[in-house]
């Protein structure tokens, strides 16, 4: 499989390598917006919720932060997939862990 890092060689990308870049970076770009979804939604019901959600709110925190996990590790993948080895980035950005055992409104993990 050619790496995204040996497209075009030495000279100029060819038509067809800019649009392979393309999808690249908007695939890359789409796993980042579902993470910022994820990350987003969590952090509106931890709101709502306060430092006591109650069962309901609890279930839907816990779902939010399974898409929070699955997101951040689909992206990781994609990462990994076209060649990055570090992902100090993505650790900065959207840091975990958004943990089960601390109060949900009190996550720091909200905080712009």
């Amino acid at each position: 499989m050619t790496s995204f890092r040996t497209l075009g060689g030495a000279g100029p990308l060819s038509p067809l390598e800019q649009e392979i870049l393309k999808e690249i970076a908007e695939a890359l770009g789409r796993s980042g917006e579902r993470l910022e979804r994820a990350i987003a939604s969590y952090c509106a019901i931890a709101a709502e919720a306060g430092a006591d959600p109650d069962p309901v709110q609890r279930r839907r925190l816990d779902a939010e932060r399974r898409e929070i996990r699955r997101a951040r590790e689909a992206l990781i993948i994609q990462r990994e997939a076209l060649g990055a080895r570090t992902h100090d980035a993505v650790d900065r950005h959207y840091p975990l862990p958004f943990p089960e055992h601390e109060l949900y409104a009190a996550d720091d993990d909200c905080e712009p």
